[in-house]
């Protein structure tokens, strides 16, 4: 292995296999004007309060809009598969 260019060492530890453990959904067809504030408020109606760690609206900077699409990412895969159903068109 290359030294490292900080001469720090580095210690890998295999990471754990998530790949059948999805937590992260993607929304699609937003209306343009819901806002990141606006999306919590729907989570929360829906029961999703405090069951998510991340969520992101990517907004157009020209227009302020949303760009229709968000990424939540959920704190488990159970309450994944809930919002999964929950939010289905």
């Amino acid at each position: 292995r290359p030294p490292d260019p900080l001469g720090i060492p580095v210690i890998a530890a295999p990471l754990p296999d998530y790949s059948g453990l999805k937590t992260t959904i993607m929304l699609r067809n937003l209306p343009a004007n819901l806002q990141e504030r606006g999306l919590r408020v729907v989570l929360a109606s829906r029961g999703f309060e405090g069951k998510y760690d991340a969520l992101h609206v990517p907004q157009d900077v020209r227009s302020g809009c949303n760009r229709g699409y968000a990424y939540i990412n959920f704190v488990n895969h159970q309450y994944y598969r809930e919002a999964e159903v929950a939010l289905q068109g």
